[in-house]
């Protein structure tokens, strides 16, 4: 006859508060499972049902897959391929992290994104994509999270960097002349310019200077100051005005002093040599017949109406100044100023005719005349 074989039997509870003998088998009647105890287990440890079984050739979950004290998850390659594989595992972390994968398939190029509302939730996106690209010219904006587009730069370099020129370009040879000049400066020499307070245009009047790098050295170890510098600010002399201080070897007032005292004195008689002629300066006047003292020495004056004959520049340069005056009235009367002193009666009237009137001036308020009628 069949034999029947009960097992000791109780709940998940009973089983918590009970430790088996080594070998006992019980059965668990909340799991419908048995429990095999090892004497020392309390609970035992329960068998898994076949529906419960992970199968080596595929399964479906319906809960969650713990992996547990940072073990990977290893996805292997085929096994033809061989027995690498790639893994997935778990760092030490502050808080539980759950990535929630896009819903939807890529397209071509695009990568995973953290969503912007939500990023545990990834999704997929364009490269570029959280990418702000701005196209300005002239980078007016100065964005520190936003990337220039290629043709934006391209633009502001063209329009900001200048190309290496001609005169730039001979600077690589640097072997003779100027270019050689300034080949040939020093670290310190160099360091003049650091501070120079120049403005472009004064640096630009350097452009196209032929001079040699020995007239160029003239300039090393010029001790003056700023001030005296300043001095040739404005300077509109020509090459040719500036070369005649070229070769200058002391100062150069005392060198036209030197030959006022060997030639020419301004305090004592001078005994000349060689004819000494003033200037003669032509005149044509109408009311007021001025003579320029410091436009001449002599004068031709042709009167073309009637006025006052006057003397200007009276001035201490003037008092002993002397020459002639050679007078063509038109048949016009004139005076004289009240500095003119004339020497004789005679007058210049209103009849047509010319005069010789000589002339010096004695003071600053007495100018000594004659007037002659030419026959």
């Amino acid at each position: 006859m069949a034999k029947l074989l009960k097992l000791r039997r109780g709940t998940t509870s009973d089983h918590n508060s009970f430790t088996g003998a080594e070998g006992e088998v019980t059965v668990d009647t909340t799991k419908d499972t048995l429990v095999v105890h090892d004497g020392s287990t309390q609970g035992g440890h329960a068998l898994a049902k076949a529906s419960e079984a992970v199968a080596t050739t595929g399964a479906t979950f319906t809960g969650n897959v713990l992996i547990d004290n940072a073990q990977e998850l290893r996805l292997g390659e085929a096994d033809a391929s061989g027995t690498n594989f790639t893994a997935l595992k778990a760092q030490p972390q502050s808080a539980d992290v759950t990535l929630t994968l896009p819903a939807v398939a890529p397209t071509a190029n695009q990568i995973l994104k953290a969503d912007g509302s939500t990023p545990t939730t990834l999704t997929w996106a364009a490269e570029s994509a959280g990418l702000t690209l701005l196209d300005e010219d002239n980078f007016s904006s100065n964005s520190d999270t936003a990337a220039a587009s290629q043709q934006s730069i391209k633009a502001y370099a063209e329009a900001t960097y200048q190309p290496l020129d001609a005169d730039l370009t001979s600077l690589a040879g640097c072997q003779s002349g100027a270019a050689g000049a300034i080949a040939a400066l020093t670290q310190a020499e160099v360091e003049v310019l650091d501070g120079a307070t120049v403005t472009t245009a004064e640096l630009n009047i350097l452009d196209g200077v032929t001079a040699t790098a020995a007239e160029l050295n003239i300039l090393d170890g010029v001790t003056s100051t700023a001030t005296e510098l300043n001095l040739l600010d404005g300077v509109t002399a020509t090459t040719a005005e500036l070369n005649y201080t070229d070769g200058v070897t002391s100062n150069i007032q005392t060198q036209l002093n030197a030959k006022g005292t060997s030639n020419v004195s301004l305090s004592a008689a001078n005994a000349w040599t060689a004819s000494q002629r003033g200037k003669v300066h032509t005149i044509t006047a109408t009311s007021t017949l001025n003579i320029p003292l410091d436009s001449g020495q002599h004068f031709i004056i042709t009167a073309n109406g009637d006025g006052t004959l006057t003397f200007t520049d009276l001035d201490s340069d003037a008092v002993g100044q002397s020459g002639v005056i050679y007078f063509t009235n038109g048949a016009h009367t004139h005076s004289y100023a009240s500095h003119v002193k004339k020497a004789t009666a005679v007058t210049i009237g209103a009849t047509a005719g010319d005069y010789i009137i000589p002339y010096t001036v004695i003071a600053t308020d007495k100018v000594c005349i004659d007037v002659i009628a030419v026959g």
